[in-house]
């Protein structure tokens, strides 16, 4: 009698009456698996095809980065803080652009705001060439980025007033840098 009632609690399933959502969640595991390996595959045709500034198709795309960022030169007499400030700076830029869902434009544009040419130099070549290395978690196109090619990449003008890529574009300008990234 026992072994009776035992098979019928496991014929409706654990814990009694759920046996069809137990086979609906298994039922739905198995369909994600088919649907995310279809996503995946077409992904990879997607990749191959689209150029993306954080995804450099070889080292020498990421050397000739590097050596941008490294020939960016400013004038220490110019700077108003010492170079740690201006790494800090970059660091913080970086933080904030890797926010990925929460960027706070108004922040980074602040953050700027106030420093000369040779500041913003000083910023640029701390910030140097960069993996995006959280939006590689994040299952995003990743890669090496200018500090021009996160903002390219991550902000954006948009019809309902923002102009944020616009503002750190002006912010920019005086140091002729984005224009030859």
């Amino acid at each position: 009698m026992a072994v009776a009632a035992a098979a019928t609690n496991m014929a409706r399933g654990i814990g009694g009456d759920d046996g069809p959502t137990l086979w609906m969640f298994i039922a739905c595991i198995l369909i994600w698996g088919k649907v995310k390996g279809w996503f995946d595959s077409g992904m990879t045709e997607l990749d191959k095809n689209h150029v993306n500034p954080f995804q450099p198709e070889t080292n020498a795309e990421v050397r000739t980065k590097e050596k941008f960022v490294k020939e960016i030169t400013y004038r220490s007499s110019k700077l108003t803080h010492k170079p740690t400030y201006y790494q800090q700076l970059a660091d913080a830029q970086y933080k904030e652009l890797m926010s990925t869902f929460n960027i706070d434009e108004t922040k980074l544009i602040n953050m700027l705001k106030g420093l000369n040419v040779d500041e913003l130099k000083a910023v640029a070549k701390a910030f140097g060439a960069r993996d995006s290395v959280s939006m590689k978690s994040l299952g995003f196109a990743t890669g090496t980025g200018t500090i021009f090619e996160y903002y390219e990449e991550l902000l954006t003008d948009s019809t309902l007033g923002g102009d944020d890529l616009t503002q750190m574009r002006k912010i920019w300008q005086p140091t002729g840098l984005w224009a030859n990234y």
